[in-house]
């Protein structure tokens, strides 16, 4: 694969690991899978950059991706996913991109309530446990892949996060978050993004 799809389906697999982490159907095996997982991704992930063509990479990230596949198979997707949908399918965005975009502020929603997960995550990203660290660490993925973090960067305009607000909630998934999750909250969730 090229680099930039590359980068892409790797972050859609560290999105699949880390919402079935922050996910109401966690149990101890996706768990495992999940955190292994994410270990693997924030580790592999940057090294694309620069050692594209080397095989052991792409075979961790692949390892990575059936880890987090396997893990998310028992939990099924969250709302990281959800508010994806509407960005993919209104607007064209790589759905590993955008699936991607939603975890800084997730992190920030579900860390204040359930800081034990977040802490979990921490030790798998080989960082301090807490939230701020886990924020930088995520944030440090996308500079290192030279991948934007923000809507406008690709694009989109102020009044399209109305879209998204509206479409973002997909039944099956926006439930499975940790933490319940209101319209207000999802509201300013999305347009974090932007």
């Amino acid at each position: 694969m090229p680099l930039m799809t590359s980068i892409y389906t790797g972050l859609d697999a560290l999105s699949h690991a880390i919402e079935a982490i922050w996910n109401v159907n966690h149990n101890p095996v996706s768990d495992t899978l999940a955190l292994k997982a994410a270990e693997i991704s924030v580790t592999c992930l940057p090294r694309l950059r620069t050692d594209l063509e080397n095989p052991a990479i792409r075979s961790y990230l692949s390892l990575a991706s059936l880890m987090a596949g396997l893990a998310f198979s028992n939990t099924k997707t969250g709302l990281a996913h959800s508010i994806s949908y509407p960005i993919t399918a209104n607007f064209g965005l790589p759905h590993g991109l955008a699936c991607s975009l939603p975890l800084i502020p997730l992190l920030g929603f579900n860390g204040t309530r359930d800081f034990q997960r977040i802490q979990m995550l921490a030790r798998a990203f080989h960082t301090e446990e807490t939230l701020d660290a886990m924020v930088e660490k995520i944030e440090s993925l996308f500079a290192q892949l030279q991948t934007p973090r923000r809507l406008r960067d690709f694009g989109l305009r102020p009044e399209d996060m109305e879209t998204i607000i509206k479409e973002a909630v997909t039944p099956g998934r926006a439930e499975n978050n940790i933490v319940p999750v209101n319209e207000d909250e999802l509201e300013r969730i999305v347009r974090s993004l932007y």
